[in-house]
């Protein structure tokens, strides 16, 4: 055990130097941990923030649903924003339709599906969804 007593410890001051430097460089560690998860938390979260401002800004509705040669849906933009992807349902089937797929803050257009689709006589769900979550429906009669 004699060698232990010849061997000299830290001084109280590096050993207060060191043990600052080691909690600061940890501080910087844990920091920049911090920061790159609440960034890729905000990216995570931002485009699904950004569609639903656009799909409580958009609005759409029916003025006109015309069953006598196919199906021809009058739309009108009731809301604040450029509605886009426009998409015509009969009874909850897609119903390929020509026209602008878009209407512009209050604007108006038309979807027309020209006698490719026989509608049934009966009741029926039509409606229009647009890229964004707007909707607009109704139910008539042929």
């Amino acid at each position: 055990m004699g060698f232990l007593r010849e061997k000299k410890s830290l001084s109280p001051i590096i050993s207060v130097v060191l043990l600052v430097g080691i909690s600061v460089a940890a501080s910087a560690l844990v920091y920049a941990w911090f920061i790159g998860m609440e960034k890729g938390a905000g990216e995570a979260t931002g485009g699904t923030a950004v569609r639903t401002t656009q799909a409580t800004a958009a609005a759409i509705l029916m003025t006109n649903v015309d069953l006598n040669n196919g199906v021809n849906v009058t739309v009108v933009n009731i809301g604040s924003v450029n509605v886009t992807g426009l998409t015509l349902y009969v009874d909850n089937s897609v119903v390929p339709s020509i026209g602008q797929h878009y209407v512009n803050k209050n604007g108006v257009t038309t979807l027309a599906n020209l006698s490719s689709y026989i509608m049934p006589s009966g009741v029926h769900t039509v409606r229009v969804d647009s890229k964004y979550g707007a909707e607009a429906s109704q139910v008539v009669v042929k």
